[in-house]
């Protein structure tokens, strides 16, 4: 059976390409982090430990899952290359790699995931009473991890085939089952903290299982071959994956790293202050969706235009993902700035709880459209193979602007300085992306 054709970035309006994946792209990003909003909403009604207990599993499982997106961008990198080229039979057999070598990694993360996580979160500043509910959690959320990397690679292999309306479609379907799943575990079968886990595997293991029916139907016409291809040289094709996607998961994990730095500081300021974080980074990352989609829909419009080697659209691509991403972060600023506490008061009737995720959504909306040119960059680099210098701009972001410009405003200010230490280190690390990934483009491919 041939394979289905996908769709061609190269031709037509280059803003109809970015909204045509980005729209499908958000509902799928939205999908994803609902997971972690409805554990959120019907903990919160549980009690104060089990909120804060998953306010203080989210950084971790962000890290995580950083890993499972950089996975998913390599696919998306190297995939969209070679539809650009026309050559299918590469895509097919690096389909098969990607999953085989999620295995692997799934065989080395699981037990080392858990075995990590009471020292961890010890570390964190996790009080003897909370732990238990942590612990309850993340056992069951790293048994289910292969699960997420699959979906996310399997999410950005449908995108970079053009097929971004079916990945959102089989993302709400996994959505709305969580959604229904999690109060049943919770309240009914009284598992609390641990049934909330339990549904977000469940949920995860049956999108993840029609999504790669899909990718097996329309883009692996010989499945078999493919795989024996793809086990017989998998070092190689290992290797060509993992040139891409450990420089992204050395860029992805960087937010996360620095957001257990984050509650580790918050720590010291009472089990409230890290609520109101928990609460206040969920909301955030509801408002950032766009820019989240966009950064990953960009990669194939420009990828498939290097491959093709049309250099100005590739160029003009980048240049309209600055645009939208500097609307919609002054956007945001606005809305946050003024509704913040009342959608605060919808997670907690906590006064403390609520001032402190009111003060965060005061401030760190500010640097949004800042943060959304540094996504946009980083995506750029990926789609022309140079994920180092994503890298890069994380580490100066995070370690160099973040990590001290934190610990010493902390020490003044508490939390309120905390906030303005992350916002500071977005404003600056934007203008440093923004220099070097429009010179290394116009380098590279426009005026070469």
């Amino acid at each position: 059976m041939p394979s289905k054709p996908s769709m061609n970035f190269t031709t037509g309006s280059i803003w109809r390409s970015l909204m045509s994946l980005s729209l499908p792209a958000m509902i799928t990003i939205f999908a994803n982090l609902s997971f972690v909003a409805v554990d959120t909403y019907f903990l919160s009604r549980v009690g104060l430990n089990a909120l804060t207990a998953i306010s203080f599993a989210f950084p971790v499982v962000a890290l995580f899952q950083m890993i499972a997106n950089a996975l998913g961008i390599a696919a998306s990198s190297i995939v969209s290359r070679f539809i650009g080229a026309g050559d299918q039979d590469q895509v097919s057999v690096y389909i098969a790699s990607f999953i085989l070598l999620i295995v692997v990694l799934y065989l080395v993360i699981m037990p080392l995931g858990i075995w990590m996580i009471n020292p961890l979160f010890h570390l964190m500043g996790v009080s003897d009473e909370i732990m238990p509910s942590v612990d309850a959690f993340m056992h069951v959320w790293f048994l289910g991890f292969m699960f997420m990397m699959l979906g996310f690679v399997g999410s950005n292999l449908l995108r970079a085939h053009g097929q971004a309306k079916r990945s959102a479609q089989l993302q709400i379907a996994g959505c709305l089952l969580n959604a229904l799943l999690s109060p049943l575990f919770i309240f009914i079968c009284h598992w609390g903290i641990r049934g909330s886990a339990i549904a977000g595997v469940i949920a995860r293991i049956i999108m993840v299982s029609s999504l790669y029916h899909n990718l097996f139907k329309s883009y692996m016409p010989n499945p078999m071959a493919s795989f024996q291809h793809a086990w017989s040289c998998f070092s190689q094709y290992s290797k060509n994956i993992l040139s891409i996607a450990v420089p992204a998961i050395l860029t992805n994990i960087m937010g996360p790293l620095s957001a257990i730095w984050l509650v580790h500081l918050l720590a010291h300021f009472g089990d409230a202050t890290v609520a109101g974080f928990g609460i206040a980074s969920r909301i955030e990352m509801m408002a950032v969706v766009p820019l989240f989609a966009l950064s990953a829909s960009v990669v194939p419009v420009i990828g498939q235009n290097l491959g093709a080697k049309f250099y100005q659209r590739s160029y003009d691509a980048l240049v309209n993902s600055y645009c939208i991403s500097l609307c919609w972060g002054l956007l945001m600023t606005v809305v946050l700035f003024f509704s913040g506490a009342y959608i605060s008061g919808l997670f907690s009737n906590n006064s403390n709880i609520i001032q402190v995720a009111s003060l965060y959504l005061m401030i760190l909306p500010c640097s949004y459209a800042s943060w959304g040119l540094l996504m946009m960059t980083n995506a750029c680099f990926n789609s022309m193979g140079l994920p180092l210098y994503s890298t890069a701009l994380t580490v100066v972001r995070m370690l160099v602007l973040f990590i001290p410009l934190s610990y010493i405003f902390s020490t003044y200010w508490h939390a309120e300085g905390v906030f303005v230490a992350y916002a500071l280190s977005n404003f600056l690390a934007s203008g440093i992306a923004w220099v070097v990934g429009v010179s290394q483009f116009k380098s590279r491919y426009v005026y070469a």
